[in-house]
């Protein structure tokens, strides 16, 4: 496995036996239907999932076996009983005992997914991951209550500068930069302005060597004099989970200068597969100092779509809880340092973490991060004082093309002022999921047209059995 993938989440799960026993649907129980398998929390479960209809079914008499939870039906529609409470399903009874494993899944919010290669229905409690771990986060949630201390509302003013260099045959080419930042921000979410200086010197000088005619060199001008000082404004509305960007540098690429780009990270994050993301309650759980719901909650995130999901969702937690967890850290007078190292699949990285303390206050961070892979070298300092001043610093080669640099700086302070999260009175809004959307339904529209024609042109040459097989809706949409 990948680190990448090991990473996607914050962390990434203890192998556990499977065993596989799928036994056959009496006859005078249900019709005969297609039968998958189910995996729960990494284990094979010995009752099997009823494929009907495109969608994915258990038993009512397996509910107890598969969840832990009793189940009754009555009149087309089942209820379970959760902790002594009764919970009423949604979706209805399908020939008197088959019931809904999303119903099932969302009732208990538990993660669904399906391994196509496998045939087999996954189902995930990440509270058992932490069940199974036994960590503990209370020097974590210390340096969080602390940081709940400074105030709701609070306004930083930040600097920064640094480069991009891409190589040349020649010399390298380098555009410097530097800005401002001030942000608003409070528990409903933040406003912030971003002014951007670039010296794009000599960017125009080795375009001054190609040959252009008036009207490009007008274009050129218009784009440079757009981008090399720029004014940027953003709005996340922390309620609605949306995030809006305007900028003065729309204009050198054709978006109308008073337009206000629009992005919704839930349904962004679900379109990219990203499980059941639910960036309010991550919101809300780093707010309470909640840091084990708020961690299981980003593991949420993780796609469930293998039958090793679990293992990488367990190694994920693992991962967080060698960094992050209690005992990671050894003390140093007033310093907890815990330092998680790993090199895997060419892939190498350090990760440190620093919390200072003043008795039994948490009161400052630091975290140093190295990472190398694939070509790629990437260093990163971050630390925030005890009085809520921040500094970072970056850089990254990758593969001895392109370098980057960053150095920024912020001080905080207190506000009384709430940040304005509304957009500007007849402001246009262009929704970046509504332009992901119209691109990925082209591609899907594109693939599924393939796939029908391959199907087609082998009909007559494949066995009626075969072609059922190939078209059993069975998707991740139906299951997940």
């Amino acid at each position: 496995m990948k680190f990448s993938k090991k990473l996607c989440a914050i962390s990434l799960s203890a192998v556990m036996s499977l065993s596989v026993c799928i036994p056959a649907f009496a006859a005078d129980e249900t019709p005969e239907y297609e039968t998958a398998k189910i995996q729960v929390n990494g284990v094979m479960a010995k009752d099997p999932a009823v494929l009907a209809d495109g969608a994915t079914y258990v038993k009512a008499e397996n509910i107890k076996s598969l969840f832990g939870v009793e189940c009754s039906v009555k009149d087309g529609k089942a209820t379970l009983t959760v902790d002594g409470k009764q919970v009423a399903l949604d979706s209805a009874v399908v020939d008197e005992n088959l019931i809904s494993i999303r119903a099932v899944a969302d009732a208990l919010d538990l993660m669904l997914g399906w391994d196509d290669a496998e045939k087999t229905a996954i189902i995930i409690d990440v509270n058992n991951v932490a069940k199974e771990n036994d960590v503990t986060f209370d020097l974590l949630k210390k340096y969080m209550d602390y940081s709940k201390s400074m105030g709701d509302t609070f306004k930083t003013t930040g600097e920064f500068k640094g480069s991009v260099e891409v190589a040349d045959e020649t010399a390298p080419l380098t555009i410097a930069y530097d800005g401002t930042v001030d942000s608003l921000a409070s528990k409903k979410g933040e406003e912030a302005t971003m002014k951007l200086n670039m010296d794009l010197s000599k960017v125009k000088t080795m375009l001054q060597s190609e040959e252009m005619d008036e009207s490009e060199k007008a274009v050129m001008d218009t784009i440079f004099k757009a981008i090399e000082s720029s004014e940027t404004k953003y709005i996340y509305d922390m309620e609605k989970g949306i995030f809006y960007m305007n900028s003065s540098m729309f204009s050198a690429f054709g978006v109308d200068p008073a337009a206000w780009i629009s992005l919704d990270l839930n349904a962004f994050m679900n379109m990219s597969g990203a499980g059941s993301f639910d960036m309010n309650a991550i919101l809300d759980l780093a707010e309470t100092g909640d840091i084990e719901g708020y961690i299981l909650e980003v593991l949420k995130s993780i796609p469930v779509d293998s039958v090793n999901s679990y293992k990488e969702i367990d190694e994920s937690y693992k991962a967080v809880a060698a960094m992050l967890g209690d005992k990671a850290f050894k003390q140093d007078g007033d310093k907890y340092t815990s330092t998680y190292a790993l090199n895997e699949d060419g892939t190498e990285l350090t990760y440190v973490t620093t919390l200072g303390s003043e008795g039994d206050k948490v009161n400052s961070i630091s975290i140093v991060m190295k990472m190398s892979a694939d070509g790629v070298k990437m260093d990163m300092t971050v630390s925030t004082d005890k009085d809520f001043n921040s500094s970072m610093s970056f850089t990254m080669d990758i593969a001895d093309f392109m370098k980057l640099y960053m150095e920024f700086k912020s001080t905080y302070e207190a506000s009384a002022k709430e940040p304005a999260l509304t957009l500007p009175e007849g402001a246009v809004v262009i929704s970046l999921n509504d332009m992901m959307n119209n691109l990925a339904t082209d591609v899907v529209v594109t693939e599924t047209a393939v796939e029908a024609t391959e199907v087609s042109e082998n009909a007559a040459e494949e066995p009626a059995v075969e072609i059922t097989e190939i078209e059993t809706p069975v998707e991740n949409t139906e299951v997940a």
